[in-house]
């Protein structure tokens, strides 16, 4: 469906103007019965989430309920769908609740249909309503309606305000996946956007049940013993450019292979780079199955990345990016490599 509405604020938003813009969001959720919950493509903690605990909402409210992805969880998020509630799109088994859904929310991406993969190309056809609930910097134009706060430190701080907004009883098994999808995109609550207003919903959070020891452990200490080859291979072969500023490193798919790591579950390797002195920005370089590149962009919160990634055809946070480009890897490397050494020229950033 067309766009028809879309809520773009002047930031930091007001609980006044919030209020208004939960109030249409909540008419829509009391208006209709059928809901599919999407986030982008290589799901992360923050979109996952974000969709199990809007989906215990609804379901709580009576609705009719589907998560369907285009790409599976990541390994280290699959304990919190233990009900198997969040499904891989296939055209056989999930059209019929896509062709049914009265409203379709799209979460933690507000770029357009293509940051949903091939699932994108789907919805994008259906008669829904479609909302975007989203952090990131983008307009969503694509959706008939958003709610875009790029204060936020995580979409998961919108899902909370929505369930607080319309009397929601917050339960376990919402406080759960809300509490794994601020942690995982604030870096454990420390990046930039990490706010007073963060801390007070983790709080409430944890007076909703959560224990963070046992969340940290499930998302940070479950790691099968490849993992931590891969990341020693990573160490040992990190590159500096930019006079240290930037540290890079790469990962092929016989890498993978060797470890037995599946790529979707290596994107944290790209906070390495950032532990060392003086460095600003790390880029991890992740050869794919099909040959292509897969770019994950990290800083330290002085330089943006964003920019870059947008110019290689990627998007993201200032200071948490990606971009997926074609290979082969070290033509790829390079490739990146020139464009920051262009941007940050034009920047002022290099001597």
């Amino acid at each position: 469906m067309g766009k028809q509405d879309s809520t773009q604020p002047d930031f930091p938003l007001t609980k006044i103007f919030m209020a208004n813009v939960w109030s249409n969001v909540a008419d829509i959720i009391k208006q209709h019965q059928r809901f599919v919950l999407i986030t982008h493509e290589r799901p992360d903690g923050d979109g996952v989430g974000c969709e199990l605990a809007l989906a215990v909402f609804l379901k709580q409210l009576g609705k009719e309920v589907a998560i369907i992805n285009n790409d599976p969880l990541p390994e280290m998020l699959e304990f919190l769908d233990e009900q198997g509630c969040v499904r891989v799109y296939h055209p056989d088994r999930d059209q019929s609740a896509l062709t049914n859904a009265e409203v379709i929310f799209v979460l933690d991406t507000a770029e357009n249909w293509s940051r949903l993969g091939k699932l994108g190309e789907v919805a994008q056809q259906i008669s829904a309503t479609t909302i975007c609930l989203d952090h990131h910097p983008e307009d969503a134009s694509f959706t008939d309606m958003a709610v875009i706060d790029p204060q936020a430190g995580a979409t998961a701080e919108l899902i909370f305000e929505l369930i607080e907004y319309m009397n929601g009883d917050l339960t376990l098994d919402m406080a759960l996946p809300l509490y794994v999808a601020l942690v995982t995109d604030t870096g454990s609550f420390r990046f930039g956007k990490t706010s007073a207003r963060t801390h007070r919903i983790a709080a409430r959070l944890l007076e909703a049940g959560v224990i963070p020891h046992q969340i940290y452990s499930q998302i940070y200490e479950q790691r099968p013993l490849g993992h931590l080859h891969l990341q020693s291979q990573l160490l040992a072969q990190l590159t500096l450019a930019f006079g240290g500023r930037l540290a890079w490193s790469k990962v092929s798919q016989e890498t993978l292979q060797r470890y037995g790591v599946n790529r979707r579950d290596i994107t944290y390797l790209v906070d390495l780079g950032l532990s060392v002195a003086g460095v600003e920005v790390s880029v991890l370089f992740s050869e794919t199955n099909n040959g292509s590149v897969r770019l994950n962009f990290r800083s330290k919160g002085r330089l943006a990345v964003n920019d870059i990634a947008q110019r290689l055809g990627g998007g993201g946070h200032p200071f948490a990016a990606g971009a997926q480009i074609e290979g082969p890897l070290e033509q790829a490397i390079q490739q990146v490599l020139k464009q920051v050494q262009q941007t940050w020229s034009q920047d002022g950033l290099l001597s």
